[in-house]
């Protein structure tokens, strides 16, 4: 967020020194596809972990915090494996994507050994994907319309 105010202090200081709207849409649509890219590099990344991963069941253990991290959904994996989430515990919508006492949930877990993905991770990795192209096509679209303008 404070990303956002930066960038909007910076554009209006360009304005009032005499820079075009023009140039500053510009340099903000290269900074969107910027961000852009690098989104699609993580999920297309994360995809191909996803694609490596083995198949396994396992429950819900609880949630733990590392010293220098976000709290993390930890799975029993086959009964003996406690390994945690590849990304953080969603906090918003907790009682819906983590239900604890389930059995035989469908897991994903790494060829290492070190993480597992479960079905909540699994569909940001998809719906990531999927988003991200289409976003990152229409900024670079709408970039070429203003530089030809």
């Amino acid at each position: 967020m404070e990303a956002v105010v930066v960038l909007v202090i910076l554009a209006v200081l360009g304005v009032i020194l005499g820079v075009s709207l023009t140039s500053v849409a510009a340099v903000l649509m290269v900074l969107m596809i910027a961000a852009l890219v690098l989104m699609l590099i993580f999920f297309l990344y994360m995809s191909v972990i996803l694609l490596r991963s083995e198949r396994a069941e396992g429950e819900l253990d609880g949630f733990e915090k590392p010293e220098h991290g976000y709290e993390t959904a930890f799975y029993l994996c086959e009964g003996s494996e406690r390994l945690p989430n590849i990304f953080p515990a969603e906090n918003v919508m907790r009682e819906f994507i983590y239900r604890k006492g389930r059995t035989k949930l469908r897991l994903f877990r790494g060829k290492r050994r070190s993480y597992v993905i479960d079905r909540h991770s699994m569909a940001i990795i998809i719906f990531g994907l999927i988003l991200t192209l289409p976003s990152l096509a229409y900024v670079i679209i709408e970039f070429s319309q203003i530089r030809k303008g």
